[in-house]
Order: C-alpha cells, then sequence, then structure tokens
C-alpha cells in the first residue's frame, strides 16, 4: 500500500538553517472509508555517510573490547 519509498542526500553544515517542503497529493481513488478516509505518511530522517569496511573493523574492534560476544550472520 502507498507510493515507493523515495530516498536522497544532501550535505548540511551545523549551525545553518536550511528550508524542507514536503509535498502531498491526494489521490481519490485510494480514498478509504471513514475514519480512515485519508491516508498519509512521511519518515524523515538523518543519518551519518557510513562506508561499509570501516563500519565492519569498528564493529570488529569493538567487540574485541567487549566482556561479552555475540555474533550475527547477514
Amino acid at each position: 500500500m502507498g507510493s515507493e519509498e523515495r530516498r536522497g542526500s544532501f550535505e548540511v553544515e551545523a549551525g545553518k538553517t536550511y528550508k524542507l517542503e514536503i509535498r502531498q497529493f491526494f489521490d481519490p481513488t485510494t480514498a478509504g472509508a471513514a475514519p480512515f478516509a485519508f491516508k498519509a505518511s512521511w519518515r524523515l530522517g538523518g543519518f551519518p555517510d557510513v562506508e561499509d569496511e570501516k563500519a565492519r573493523q569498528e564493529a570488529v574492534d569493538l567487540a574485541k573490547k567487549s566482556d561479552s560476544k555475540s555474533r550475527s550472520v547477514l
């Protein structure tokens, strides 16, 4: 249900103000019955860019220093 998620990235600087515009369009063919006649959601987040190999090595280094061990296989 819903539209395809879209992701993007841009660089920001600490202390600067940025304008963000979110646009929503209503499609009457997707309207449901009341009280859920209008369906909409947004998800907005900010995450630093991470290099995969650097992140893996950091995880290995932290695991070596840890008192307890766990393993995840992806």
